[in-house]
């Protein structure tokens, strides 16, 4: 079970309120809040003293800490600004050539389709879209589209807009089969599910950090499997990314001396986001601690849970055909001239979820417990969409 005294400790700001929001913005715990502020107070002490600003130690503590949560090794972390861009490093770097192919669905968030979709503009290569139904990304869809020239298969572990849990086991298998390379957009999964990278055959990650990672915006990290990393041909190069650069005022008199790094921090061309970086370390060592198979069990739950409070319900959820295939998440559609009244139903409740005109989406986290699942379930339940009902208190 996880530490409750812990999470109430560290969320007590929540108070009364429901917080199913994760999906667009996950809540940094107090510990996390505090490493922001800290960061900055002793910032301007560290310039003043001579220090390093950008805190090299917690830089290290936080490769290490995201290694340990995801199954990975600490020179296989690089620091990002977010989902997109580790996404984006990777699909102008890796080699494709115009007789490639990199294979994905319609379903998939802009911030993992649209870094794909500018590659494939750029490079040559063709982008397969698998056709999905019932907003399940079936891994036997994508698999269908591969072929010889298949190098890259593309996917998120959760869908944004479903919550459909993909089966990444069956999508690396085949892609090493194939010999092509199997890469996630792990957003809507990590921090809130167990992902072991090795275990699950997967080669390449790339996560922002504002929402299971809990810490806020401008700063993600990717994972790329120790084999791959030369093979990437970095999109910038920068002082921290070469393994020389001249110290102004000295000329450069070498260009040809001006290389890559052969090691992960070729991937990372400028100067370090130390504030962030200094949050992401505070949250994943939160969600260490808890422990994130302990975490993954407790979401479930939820999920099982609310999902058959809400049974009863007239809302029409989106149900996977397979329950493996549920992602901590719950969807779920109305008819859209209802918006006020359901919107008047979660503020009067202390609900707080993804809401758009005939559309709700609950993302079940650590905050979350089987008390709450109740005091949601009882007013969507009770939500009548057969007549217009009056909103005023």
């Amino acid at each position: 079970m996880l530490n409750r005294k812990l999470i109430e400790k560290e969320y007590a700001f929540l108070k009364d309120k429901i917080y199913l929001g994760g999906g667009e913005i996950g809540l940094p715990p107090q510990r996390t809040q505090f490493a922001g502020r800290e960061f900055m107070a002793n910032y301007t002490q560290e310039i003043l003293n001579g220090g390093d600003p950008g805190f090299c130690e917690i830089r290290e503590q936080a490769r290490t800490q995201l290694a340990e949560l995801i199954g990975g090794q600490p020179e296989e972390i690089f620091f990002t600004k977010n989902t997109t861009e580790g996404t984006q490093i990777f699909a102008m770097g890796y080699p494709l050539g115009k007789e490639d192919n990199v294979v994905t669905n319609d379903l998939e968030h802009a911030s993992n389709l649209h870094p794909w979709l500018n590659a494939s503009r750029k490079r040559g290569f063709e982008l397969r879209m698998a056709k999905t139904q019932n907003g399940e990304a079936k891994a036997e869809d994508m698999i269908a589209l591969m072929d010889e020239h298949t190098k890259v298969v593309t996917v998120s572990v959760v869908q944004a807009g479903t919550g459909y849990f993909t089966d990444l086991q069956a999508l690396a298998n085949e892609c090493h089969k194939r010999k092509a390379i199997l890469v996630v957009d792990a957003i809507q999964a990590l921090g809130r599910l167990a992902i072991d990278v090795r275990k699950l055959g997967i080669d390449y990650l790339s996560c922002g950090a504002y929402k299971g990672l809990l810490s806020g915006f401008g700063i993600g990290f990717a994972w790329c499997a120790q084999e791959l990393i030369e093979q990437i041909d970095p999109v910038s190069m920068g002082a921290q990314s070469t393994n020389t650069f001249t110290m102004p005022p000295e000329p450069t008199s070498d260009l040809d001396a001006i290389v890559f790094r052969p090691d992960i921090t070729r991937l990372e061309s400028g100067t370090y986001n130390g504030f962030g970086i200094s949050m992401l370390s505070a949250s994943t060592g939160f969600l260490l601690e808890l422990g994130i198979d302990k975490i993954d069990r407790h979401v479930r739950n939820l999920e099982q849970e609310l999902r058959k409070q809400l049974t009863s319900s007239r809302l029409t959820l989106v149900t996977p055909s397979n329950n493996a295939r549920l992602g901590g998440m719950i969807v779920a559609y109305y008819p859209h001239r209802f918006f006020e009244q359901v919107a008047h139903t979660l503020e009067e409740h202390n609900i707080y979820l993804t809401h758009r005109p005939g559309y709700l989406r609950l993302v079940l986290g650590i905050h979350n417990h089987i008390g709450q699942m109740e005091a949601v379930a009882g007013p969507l339940c009770n939500l009548r969409f057969d007549e217009v009902q009056s909103i005023k208190a």
